[in-house]
């Protein structure tokens, strides 16, 4: 039977946390789905922790391992064996919810035949580590009121995998990162809706070893990344004035502390006006600092 909903995992030395994560699958009260795993060039045991895993054959999974390339270029590599309609990325540290199959194809029943749905989103629920998860295999319908007061959220998006295939991440060579909202952004630029719920289907917490932890030192190593993100959140008609400012003087921050990128790159990304501005800007404020 064809897998309604490819749960998507990329991974980099994890194998400490992989087992929550397939434990939650393993318990999923819906098998219509299938879990396609990207190995991006780990050193640890994750590949023998998969294999054990496949050959246990209690749910399918696609396993493919790469050189270390990042989270996104992963995500456009194994989106190419995805089988099912929607694709859903969770990340190796987190855990979902044993109905979380059951309720994404409740939702996806409701807007399969809107065309101009991407897709939808649920609520990941950030949890201390010291809490008790024992009592989350089941969903709510908000976050738990126990964790109300000292959990955090953010949104895990389950996009029609036509949708995914047709705006993959941007990729640079030598670089491995750039965010991730580029990707949502550009899918609502193209007018396509996100159904935005009000589930809590995934669990976890902030590792120190996580992305969250190094957000600008990360866009200084990948800069062409960054300052493409920068460039097309300016770009964004939403946006006010002082916000176009502020990533105005993101850009030049990360383009100028990247001496391997040309100056015809860098001036290349911003128009001419908050260049300008941003430039001189800083000229004269390098100049006053030294009276």
């Amino acid at each position: 039977m064809k897998p309604e909903i490819t749960i998507f995992t990329p991974t980099y030395n994890r194998a400490y946390l992989l087992p929550n994560l397939y434990k939650s699958l393993v318990n999923q009260t819906d098998k219509n789905f299938e879990w396609i795993v990207v190995d991006d060039g780990s050193e640890d045991e994750t590949e023998s922790l998969i294999l054990k895993f496949q050959s246990e054959n209690r749910i399918p999974i696609k396993y493919f391992k790469q050189e270390n390339k990042g989270k996104h270029k992963a995500q456009n590599f194994g989106v190419q064996f995805a089988d099912s309609d929607y694709f859903l990325c969770i990340d190796s540290d987190d855990f979902l919810s044993e109905n979380c199959v059951e309720h994404c194809k409740k939702v996806i029943s409701e807007i399969n035949d809107q065309k101009e749905y991407a897709g939808f989103t649920f609520i990941h629920a950030t949890i201390p580590k010291e809490k008790n998860t024992k009592d989350l295999k089941k969903s709510e319908s908000s976050i738990p009121k126990k964790y109300s007061s000292d959990a955090t959220s953010e949104l895990i998006f389950c996009y029609r995998t036509e949708i995914v295939k047709k705006f993959p991440y941007p990729e640079f060579e030598g670089e491995k990162f750039i965010q991730e909202s580029i990707v949502y952004n550009r899918i609502r630029k193209h007018q396509y809706k996100i159904l935005s719920t009000n589930l809590v289907l995934a669990f976890g917490d902030y590792w120190e070893d996580g992305l969250s932890f190094q957000l600008y030192n990360l866009m200084l190593k990948n800069p062409r990344g960054a300052m493409l993100r920068l460039k097309e959140r300016m770009e964004e008609p939403q946006q006010s004035r002082v916000q176009r400012k502020k990533y105005a003087e993101m850009y030049w921050d990360i383009a100028l502390k990247s001496k391997h990128i040309s100056w015809k790159e860098k001036l290349s990304g911003l128009s001419f006006y908050w260049t300008l501005k941003v430039l001189t800007r800083k000229f004269f404020k390098k100049i006053f600092s030294n009276f």
